[in-house]
């Protein structure tokens, strides 16, 4: 059995050497390599002959000479196991130490998101409130007759309402302008019927106030 399992243990061997190594690792594995080499050559394949050879006075011999070269790989081999779990530790430590900073940059990120999202959203709503209440200040002042402000359409989403807001004053003013307009007209035709009335009065009035005259002199 023991014969059987040693090539099964190279195999074994040579695919743990095919893996990636630390510095530290590969000085302990060439150390246990030559130790159980030398423990394969001059330990236990000796150890199985003289087994085989039911050659027991020198097996017992053999054996403490065997057992040294045992104890010097199984030394170089407990080390490089400590040094294997050593360093899956601190790669474990890492991973964990990794994963609890990707955490808390992807919560502190989320956050960082969140907030500025409702930042921005409050900015807008401000915003916005601010050009609701300029649209509304303008419309007032149209309401109440006022139909010469400046009337800044911008470009957001209030554009084409204030656009329609801008056109009305304007509408507005133009009709205020020609009714004025049409007001003067009227009045400067007013006075000038007036005129014509007060001079063809005047006329008259002179024409009597000379009839008279003449009426007085004849008289006397």
């Amino acid at each position: 059995a023991t014969e059987e399992a040693i090539p099964q243990m190279e195999k074994t061997w040579a695919a743990y050497m095919a893996t990636y190594l630390t510095p530290e690792e590969t000085v302990l594995a060439a150390k246990y390599a030559e130790q159980y080499k030398k423990y394969m050559a001059s330990g236990l394949r000796p150890a199985l002959e003289l087994a085989r050879a039911n050659k027991k006075e020198e097996l017992a011999r053999f054996l403490p000479g065997a057992h040294l070269l045992f104890s010097a790989a199984e030394d170089a081999n407990e080390k490089l196991m400590q040094l294997q779990m050593d360093v899956a530790k601190a790669e474990y430590d890492q991973a964990k130490s990794d994963t609890t900073v990707g955490l808390a940059v992807n919560i502190a990120t989320v956050l960082v998101s969140i907030t500025a999202s409702i930042f921005i959203a409050r900015l807008i709503s401000r915003l916005i409130a601010t050009r609701l209440t300029y649209m509304d200040s303008n419309l007032n002042s149209i309401a109440g007759g006022k139909y010469d402000n400046h009337i800044e359409v911008g470009d957001d989403e209030l554009q084409h309402t204030l656009t329609l807001v801008k056109a009305l004053q304007a509408k507005l003013a133009y009709a205020e302008l020609e009714k004025k307009e049409l007001a003067d007209e009227k009045k400067m035709a007013q006075e000038r019927m007036a005129n014509d009335f007060e001079n063809s009065v005047k006329g008259i009035v002179d024409i009597v106030a000379s009839s008279a005259t003449q009426f007085s002199q004849a008289a006397q």
